[in-house]
């Protein structure tokens, strides 16, 4: 069997105090300074130093934790830059900021501390001195920013904010015409509202029932008129596509009944109640049962071989003479067989 050399007591000895005193004088050299390969030690107060981290593993310091969590200046002032985890200060002038006037960004990142514009998002949210506000906005993998959008609060959401609901604050729908309230249509899908007082005010069934149609309708009562043009009241009554219409007229100098017909410019029918006459331009007819019995006449001149007539017309010329007044039609049905009586 083979032998096992044993160590002399004294190289044993030797061996280990090495070793110890190696230690004593690692432990005498550490020290709170960020020196290298000296163990670390506290100071009085309780701290130590670090050397600035390189690898994403190494201890961070104050100075690494202040940059990331305390607000700092946002590059170039452009939101759109405040891609890194963080927060940062902006101001009115910030470019693609939230709107507010002073305040904080909160930069977060999905994956890493830092935007890279293709394979990860990073979410802004922007807190105002302003009031207790909130605004948010995204940017996901190579998209676009998003706009931005709030977050509502107690203290965002009233007059002006937007919302929809504070568009209607304080009023409540109603089925019914109660006053200051929201028009909300019953389960027939109607509603009601109040009595028109102006022109402009929304019309209930109780109006429309007591117009007359436009379209036909039959009246149990009477018309009163009250539409006036030029201090008249005038009622027609029009063919579409005529040149002729009924009209009744009524002023402080005209009350009269008749027929107007555009192409002549003038009335040949008009009942005067001022006066009590009837009034008849150029000619009538007298007629029985749809046929024509006499027709009267009014012009200028002889009447033979111009005016066609049936026997026993009248023709009265204006513009008179002895004997060529007043003609009679005796014979014929065309323009000749005029008699002049007067």
């Amino acid at each position: 069997m083979a032998q096992i050399e044993l160590l002399q007591p004294t190289e044993k000895i030797k061996d280990s105090y090495g070793k110890i005193n190696d230690a004593i004088s690692s432990l005498n050299s550490a020290t709170s300074a960020a020196t290298p390969n000296t163990i670390v030690q506290r100071d009085a107060n309780g701290r130590f130093k670090a050397a600035a981290p390189a690898a994403a593993d190494d201890v961070a310091r104050k100075a690494e934790v202040d940059a990331t969590i305390s607000g700092k200046e946002i590059p170039g002032n452009d939101a759109n830059h405040a891609i890194k985890t963080g927060y940062y200060h902006f101001n009115p002038s910030t470019l693609n900021g939230p709107g507010f006037q002073y305040g904080i960004i909160h930069t977060m990142v999905s994956n890493g501390d830092t935007y890279d514009g293709t394979n990860n998002w990073v979410f802004q949210a922007a807190y105002t001195t302003g009031y207790n506000a909130i605004k948010m906005r995204r940017k996901i993998n190579d998209g676009p920013w998003s706009d931005w959008s709030w977050v509502w609060t107690s203290e965002s959401d009233g007059a002006g904010s937007g919302l929809d609901a504070d568009l209607l604050d304080g009023k409540q729908p109603s089925t019914s015409a109660s006053a200051n309230t929201i028009v909300q249509r019953d389960g027939s899908g109607q509603f009601e509202v109040g009595a028109p007082t102006a022109s402009n005010h929304v019309a209930r069934k109780a109006e429309v029932d007591g117009k007359v149609s436009k379209s036909g309708d039959t009246m149990t009562g009477d018309l009163s008129m009250g539409y006036t043009e030029n201090g008249e009241r005038k009622l027609v009554w029009e063919t579409p596509g005529s040149n002729v219409y009924w009209y009744y007229h009524h002023s402080s100098s005209r009350n009269d009944f008749g027929i107007y017909d555009t192409g002549l410019l003038h009335s040949p029918f008009v009942y005067d109640r001022l006066t009590s006459t009837v009034k008849l331009f150029n000619n009538f007819e007298i007629h029985n049962d749809g046929s024509v019995l006499n027709r009267f006449y009014v012009g200028l001149g002889s009447p033979e071989g111009v005016i066609t007539a049936p026997p026993g017309s009248i023709y009265q010329n204006t513009s008179g003479g002895t004997n060529t007044t007043l003609y009679v039609k005796r014979s014929g049905t065309g323009n000749t067989g005029w008699f002049a009586v007067a």
